[in-house]
């Protein structure tokens, strides 16, 4: 595309790049003609794309931990949340989404994990990490006590966005470490 002078006029809206991961950039993503992109603008579309999926998969834990909150229930009862999640949850989760059981109940977990990482869940939605990463965390610090998450959550920003697969889990791991060696002064954990 050009502007009758002969200069180039980019398909990608200003500050398309810079745009947070939301309806908005889902909008402008969904606008933007492919075909006229060039090789730059390609790659500043697919960082855009990695965002609105990383941005979906917070949305989609947000839900799936809501979900474990509700008692079973039919599709004309009021709302209503349980304090605990409920067990059966992802047993539900498997056929409604066309998932194993091993996969849900993964699934589920991670949900639940990221209610005590804030930083953890907001990077997520924000697109600073991918969902394999959070998965990595959420493993880690699933069987900590939930203050524990806390802390290490606290502890690991904002290393963490720049640490990517063994040496996340490394960092993840050493944090742990820390925590639990505290507790252990602390008296807490005996």
């Amino acid at each position: 595309m050009s502007d009758g002078d002969g200069v180039r006029i980019s398909p990608l809206p200003p500050g398309f790049g810079d745009m947070l991961p939301g309806p908005e950039l889902a909008v402008a993503f969904a606008g933007i003609d492919r075909s006229a992109c060039n090789g730059y603008e390609l790659g500043v579309l697919l960082k855009a794309a990695r965002k609105l999926a990383c941005w979906a998969e917070s949305l989609s834990l947000d839900v799936t931990g809501a979900l474990a909150h509700c008692p079973p229930c039919f599709k004309d009862d009021e709302p209503e949340r349980s304090a605990r999640p409920e067990p059966q949850t992802a047993e539900m989760l498997a056929p409604l989404l066309g998932w194993t059981n091993y996969r849900a109940d993964q699934f589920m977990l991670i949900a639940l994990t990221l209610t005590d990482l804030p930083n953890i869940r907001q990077a997520l939605e924000r697109g600073d990490l991918e969902f394999s990463e959070v998965r990595t965390i959420a493993d880690r610090l699933s069987l900590l006590p939930p203050a524990d998450r806390a802390a290490v959550d606290a502890a690991i920003f904002p290393e963490v966005l720049k640490l990517r697969a063994g040496l996340l889990r490394l960092h993840i791991e050493a944090e742990i470490l820390k925590v639990s060696a505290s507790r252990t002064r602390e008296g807490a954990w005996m």
